[in-house]
């Protein structure tokens, strides 16, 4: 994970951060063609390593098609005998 991503975004962009990364948290898919969506969907597209950095952090991996973004688990891919398993 790389954090020189977030430092060196522009001083705007940092504020904007935060917000736009709650924003996709609470609402898991931004698209592209949605008017309340646009600007959001776009900074990601611009900022991406920053903005995957901050998700990460989160526990989540930030998944892109040709027009939305979405948010996956990062632990979604383990299986569940696995999780069991840790457990016992």
């Amino acid at each position: 994970m790389e954090f020189t991503s977030i430092s060196t975004l522009p001083e705007k962009s940092q504020r904007d951060l935060p917000r736009v990364v709650n924003r996709i948290l609470g609402q898991v898919f931004l698209y592209q063609d949605k008017d309340e969506d646009k600007d959001d969907y776009y900074f990601i597209h611009r900022h991406r390593e920053a903005c995957e950095t901050a998700i990460e952090l989160a526990g989540y991996n930030l998944d892109r098609t040709d027009a939305a973004i979405k948010l996956t688990l990062i632990w979604k891919s383990l299986k569940f005998d696995d999780l069991v398993n840790e457990q016992s």
